[in-house]
């Protein structure tokens, strides 16, 4: 059976990919992106086009993650042409790169506004119709930055941990209502996210901080040459697969946490981590919010 799907993020990297292997797999998919009829409308029209050659169901929708009234607005288009949204891809991020101090308040603000702050205003617009049908699936990007700490990328962890505070809660709030709640961890893969950060304000601050300094000056190169390395896993396929076979997973069977690509650990963490996790929610007695549903 074909979900409806809405993919934010949709024009390019990551969200790209999924959405093409999402259509090609039989489901009704909306790419979610901003500025459609402007920087994203070769994106748009590319799309539109392999909708038509391939004969796919597969949809464009403006939307902006930071604004609540373009999400709301992409959330009642897709309700109203298909009735139902029955996955929700939060895929849309940005990447802020550099020393944590020589970025502005105002530039973490504008950091965890995409991040974090815009895939909650997603949420909270489908959450409603999913609770009305009691079921859904939530797949919220993250990365295995929201699990380890590496220098360079504080601001970016910054969003991408509030991410995994957040929809681990979330995913025990939603649970017996019929909607899973998954956090995809990915690892590097060749896309452009970097593209989407912003020059730290501060940036003459790297001549202070020696080695460091060094190394956030030569971040740019350092990254290219690893992505340009032929790793199978950081080919962005390798995402969209993960994606697809999550959809088509059998409800409440969904894993809590996904890794995907390269996992740096992060896999073994997740697994150490999850008894832990679950003793929290027993010594709260908290633990039947995670129950199987058929005991509900």
């Amino acid at each position: 059976m074909s979900s409806v799907i809405l993919v934010t993020g949709a024009s390019s990297g990551l969200g790209r990919a999924a959405t093409e292997r999402l259509a090609r797999a039989g489901h009704v998919v909306w790419a979610g992106m901003r500025g459609v009829s402007g920087r994203n409308a070769a994106a748009a029209g590319e799309l539109q086009a392999l909708a038509l050659a391939e004969d796919l169901r597969l949809r464009v929708v403006e939307l902006d993650v930071v604004s609540d009234t373009s999400v709301d607005a992409a959330v009642a288009h897709v309700l109203a042409a298909d009735g139902r949204i029955d996955v929700l891809l939060n895929n849309a991020g940005r990447m802020f790169v550099g020393l944590v101090e020589s970025f502005s308040a105002d530039q973490l603000l504008e950091q965890l506004n995409t991040n974090l702050v815009g895939s909650f205003r997603v949420t909270k617009a489908v959450l409603p119709s999913m609770r009305a049908s009691r079921s859904g699936l939530l797949l919220h990007v993250s990365s295995v930055f929201g699990r380890i700490g590496s220098p360079l990328y504080g601001i970016y962890q910054a969003s991408k941990w509030g991410m995994e505070g957040l929809y681990s809660t979330l995913a025990a709030e939603v649970h017996l209502l019929g909607i899973d709640s998954v956090i995809v961890e990915p690892g590097p893969f060749r896309t452009n996210v970097a593209a989407g950060g912003v020059t730290p304000a501060d940036h003459h601050l790297v001549g202070e901080y020696g080695a460091a300094g060094a190394v956030a000056n030569g971040w740019a190169a350092g990254f290219a040459g690893f992505m340009a390395q032929p790793i199978p896993d950081l080919d962005p396929s390798v995402f969209a697969d993960a994606v697809l076979a999550l959809v088509q997973a059998a409800p409440g069977a969904r894993p809590a946490r996904q890794v995907v690509g390269l996992s740096f650990g992060v896999d073994q963490l997740n697994a150490l981590a999850a008894p832990f996790e679950r003793g929290m929610l027993e010594a709260q007695q908290l633990g039947f919010l995670m129950a199987p549903r058929d005991a509900s």
